[in-house]
């Protein structure tokens, strides 16, 4: 007989139209974890609800998510969301007002910010945090969580941050698309890993100037890199271009490994000059430098375990259980990535995902619908119509002639702008049933960095798409 009491670590995904199906599963089987998905149906006459009041019955939930695309007018008796005190984690981004103060449990929380939101200072739990369109530039409302190691800051408002410098446990601090973002006034005194994309007014860094325990950095157009010197831990740096030119801090840093920027004619070495001038131990990989003497596992990747697979050949995985290989399949040639993260490289968990590879034309064909159908939603903050607006409009007109054959970027229809995307790669990950493969399409290459990460479940059906980098 099974243990009443046992919570079993699985999240169900389902839609509006089977959400009392998934409550009973949950209720049943002690499942713990919740995502209701959108169903293209929100034009319909009547279209299927969801009544959050059920949730109050199971006891076992510790995670709920909710779609970006599902709103009040078809997601009922938010008020229930208070009451789910055992929760850990929480995606919500449309909702009324909504206090998350009895929430206090949360350990994740991924959320749209709003005026009717309140109680976000007294989550003490929390451990990771991503917002999007955050209206209040005062981060200390976050002071309390004393645990909390991960911040992400999507599409935020304000022209600057205060009480950065009160968030001790922040290690990892992503800033993305805030356009009116232009200075930040402190940082978290344990930072590593700071990335910054699409803050085009942001371009100051000379705040991180002696910061003790930054590790890697991730910009796009710095005023200067004269603060890079003064890092004494800075193993990686990435940058577009420097506004000064001037390369020449590179030179003095004591710990960098690793270097990634774009040539110009306008920076004082090419990439071949800095190589030379940095040492015999650094070496031209791709779109930078590395250095390749040293404890550093990127540089000096050990070979495990060698698979030979039916559908993804011979894949040599590192000490970190990653391997990249490039298949042919359905007459296309495509670099695909295994990232077996803690877990042991097995073939038996392999073959799950590797069957998707596949059945590529399906697992395209659904990848596609599934951006055509964010494209449609008209809300140019969602991953795709934030990447057409970012994109097409940057397009010279033979491009555009050369992509979809027509030369001003209001005639590339929907369609044509989907059909039009490239895939460019595809990431495997065995043994994660929510994301058990990633997709990443591109409008070239060339022309960008970025991408829309389509990501589906072990079953092959898409749980969301999002613009990455």
């Amino acid at each position: 007989m099974k243990d009443p009491k046992t919570v079993r670590e699985c999240t169900v995904h389902t839609v509006p139209a089977y959400f009392d199906a998934a409550i009973e599963l949950i209720h049943s089987e002690k499942l713990s974890g919740l995502n209701i998905s959108y169903d293209y149906r929100g034009r319909d006459v009547d279209p299927p609800k969801v009544d959050l009041s059920r949730l109050r019955d199971l006891s076992s939930l510790r995670a709920l998510g909710i779609d970006d695309s599902l709103g009040p007018d078809r997601v009922l008796n938010f008020d229930a969301i208070p009451s789910l005190t055992q929760l850990t984690s929480l995606s919500l981004h449309v909702y009324p007002r909504l206090d998350v103060s009895p929430l206090s449990d949360l350990e994740e929380l991924i959320f749209t910010d709003s005026k009717k939101l309140r109680g976000l200072d007294a989550l003490t739990k929390l451990r990771r945090v991503r917002v999007w369109k955050l209206a209040r530039g005062d981060l200390s409302i976050f002071a309390g969580a004393g645990e909390l190691a991960e911040l992400d800051i999507i599409q935020a408002k304000p022209e600057t941050f205060t009480g950065l410098d009160t968030l001790g446990a922040v290690t990892k601090l992503g800033l993305g698309h805030c356009r009116k973002l232009a200075r930040l006034e402190s940082i978290p005194p344990a930072l590593e890993d700071l990335r910054v994309q699409a803050c085009g007014k942001l371009s100051d860094y000379a705040i991180l100037a002696g910061h003790a325990r930054l590790a890697s950095l991730r910009v796009e157009r710095p005023d200067s890199l004269a603060f890079v010197p003064t890092l004494p831990r800075l193993e990686s740096l990435s940058f577009d271009a420097v506004a000064d030119g001037d390369l020449s801090p590179l030179l003095e840093s004591p710990s960098l490994r690793k270097v990634f920027f774009s040539a110009s004619k306008h920076h004082s070495h090419t990439k071949a000059e800095l190589c030379a001038a940095l040492g015999d131990a650094w070496r031209i990989y791709g779109s930078g430098l590395t250095r390749e003497d040293g404890p550093v596992k990127a540089e000096t990747p050990e070979t495990g375990v060698v698979i030979e697979h039916a559908i993804l050949g011979v894949l040599e995985f590192d000490d970190a259980g990653f391997a990249s290989t490039t298949v042919s399949v359905g007459g296309r040639s495509l670099s695909v990535h295994v990232d077996f993260g803690d877990g042991e490289p097995d073939t038996e968990a392999l073959d799950e995902p590797a069957r998707l590879v596949g059945t590529l034309d399906v697992v395209d064909g659904r990848a596609r619908e599934a951006m055509l159908a964010n494209l449609a939603t008209g809300d140019e903050e969602m991953a795709v119509p934030l990447y057409r607006a970012c994109h097409l409009e940057e397009l010279d007109e033979d491009v555009l002639l050369d992509l979809f054959g027509v030369s001003e970027a209001a005639q590339v229809t929907a369609d044509a702008f989907v059909a039009g995307l490239k895939l460019a790669s595809m990431a495997l990950y065995p043994g994660n049933e929510d994301q058990a493969l990633v997709c990443d399409y591109t409008i070239g290459e060339a022309l960008t960095r970025y991408v829309l990460a389509v990501k589906l479940d072990r079953f092959g059906q898409v749980n969301c798409v999002s613009m990455e980098s």
